[in-house]
């Protein structure tokens, strides 16, 4: 638990709704479950998991405030989960952190136009298919396609099609995650499920409104990229890195909700 200065700093979803929480975030519906499917093709080695709690306090600063007593808050402890590197299940952290590394993640895009350069530059035919190219390995990724060549080449020739501003907002972190999937990846010779599954997932963790004012629509949540350390070192989304190994936090800070992102690169591959 927090101090006794501040309420308790969430309620899981897999906590029963109570008085002060009585909506707990769920992400999307149908639409959902059908792009986690997709995510089950690309991500073969384990599930990637989507979780979701309520914060109290504050608007706006909340998360800033709270990303150190998120971790120590006793109903994140029992109902965050991540994947054992040893046991290949998932588990609770199950350790005191010290340090928590909260990246924020630009999140600014309203439309899938963002990615219009793939069409422009011929990286996606018009008909939607990936242009191949020589077989590239790139540890520990196979590039056989000039979508994953742009995605990981810095010095191929059409890296440059997408700003290192645009490689670092969230809808292009999640479609990029998705394309390069897990370590037993199935890969798509059609770009459109990538879109449509990266879309999906963005749709249904990032919130917007309607800005009184001009009328626009304009994105509310904040998105942070977050790495938890205990004595030892690295301890959350894993204890080792890598580039597939990821977990965000989508704050919410209007309905002080948090949704989780997690994926741990290569746990569960078969031998």
């Amino acid at each position: 638990m927090l101090a006794t200065a501040n309420p308790p700093l969430c309620h899981s979803q897999a906590l029963s709704s109570t008085k002060d929480s009585p909506h707990p975030p769920s992400p999307g519906g149908h639409s959902f479950i059908q792009c986690l499917v997709k995510i089950g093709i690309w991500f073969l080695e384990n599930p990637t998991n989507i979780g979701a709690c309520a914060l109290r306090g504050e608007t706006g600063k909340v998360w800033e405030r709270y990303k150190r007593d998120f971790f120590k808050d006793s109903n994140v402890l029992s109902n965050l989960k991540l994947l054992s590197d040893s046991s290949e299940q998932w588990i609770t952290l199950g350790t005191e952190v010290k340090k928590v590394e909260a990246i924020n993640v630009p999140c600014t895009q309203l439309s899938m136009s963002f990615f219009n350069p793939l069409y422009d530059e011929n990286i996606v035919r018009d008909s939607g298919h990936i242009v191949k190219c020589l077989d590239y390995f790139c540890d520990p990724f196979l590039i056989s396609d000039e979508l994953r060549k742009v995605l990981l080449l810095e010095d191929s020739e059409k890296y440059e099609v997408f700003s290192q501003l645009d490689r670092e907002e969230f809808l292009f972190c999640l479609f990029k995650h998705l394309c390069l999937g897990g370590s037993l990846c199935q890969y798509e010779d059609v770009v459109n499920p990538y879109l449509e599954t990266a879309k999906l997932i963005y749709k249904d963790l990032v919130s917007v409104r309607k800005n009184p004012q001009t009328k626009k629509i304009e994105i509310t949540s904040s998105v942070y990229k977050v790495t938890a350390y205990d004595s030892a070192g690295m301890c959350y989304p894993s204890t080792k890195s890598h580039e597939q190994t990821f977990s965000y936090f989508v704050v919410d800070p209007i309905k002080r909700h948090v949704h989780v992102l997690y994926h741990c690169y290569g746990v569960g591959e078969m031998p």
